[in-house]
């Protein structure tokens, strides 16, 4: 459960009573039962997929990396370095409704994992591209030689990498049409930014899905 801490009778039982009294405090009617995965790991003793969003990326993210590591030889999104492992660490879905701070730390974190990790050099050797390409555009460029035009794909990632440079706690940045644009895209300021995010990293993961059908991984 994302909204409030969720504990067994059993482990309250065994603090003292005054800690008891403490954790009765804060108790407050069940909202909803426990998670299939929840109920899977703690009655059933199996294992079982994480439900949310960020912890399922993540998952997800090691599974791509690995099936395409196996079929061609290298990792799709290369393995940040030791400097930059807390960005995957510290992702996670937003906490509050509408945190701009926490937003857009967060932003940033996945276009480190995702459009920053792009293996550039690897994704170049079959193509022919200009001076000038970017990573997402090598990434596009890449997809076309194998023939797949995934425009709604690319027109995501190059939102998501503009949205990094649009600073959403402050609304100076509307003037810019780029910006706005990217603003509307993501459809801010009319849906709450945890909704967002958790949109944006489903969103991501379908990137993985439809490269893993799209390559027979």
């Amino acid at each position: 459960c994302r909204d409030y801490v969720v504990v067994f009778l059993g482990d309250l039982g065994k603090l003292s009573y005054k800690e008891q009294l403490y954790w009765k405090s804060f108790n407050i009617e069940k909202q909803e039962g426990l998670s299939r995965t929840g109920f899977k790991r703690a009655f059933l003793g199996e294992p079982a997929d994480p439900d949310n969003p960020d912890l399922f990326f993540k998952m997800r993210l090691s599974q791509f990396n690995e099936n395409w590591r196996k079929k061609h030889g290298w990792n799709f999104f290369k393995e940040l370095n030791e400097k930059d492992k807390h960005y995957f660490k510290s992702l996670h879905c937003l906490t509050t409704d509408d945190n701009a701070k926490e937003f857009d730390e967060q932003v940033l974190n996945l276009t480190k994992i995702i459009i920053d990790s792009l293996n550039e050099k690897e994704l170049q050797k079959d193509i022919v591209f200009e001076s000038n390409d970017k990573g997402i555009d090598k990434f596009e460029k890449y997809l076309l030689s194998k023939g797949y035009n995934y425009t709604d794909m690319i027109t995501f990632v190059r939102n998501l990498q503009n949205l990094r440079s649009t600073t959403v706690a402050h609304r100076r940045s509307d003037s810019n049409k780029k910006a706005r644009e990217t603003l509307e895209y993501f459809n801010i300021g009319n849906d709450s930014l945890k909704n967002i995010f958790d949109e944006i990293l489903i969103k991501t993961i379908m990137i993985f899905n439809t490269l893993e059908k799209s390559f027979s991984l």
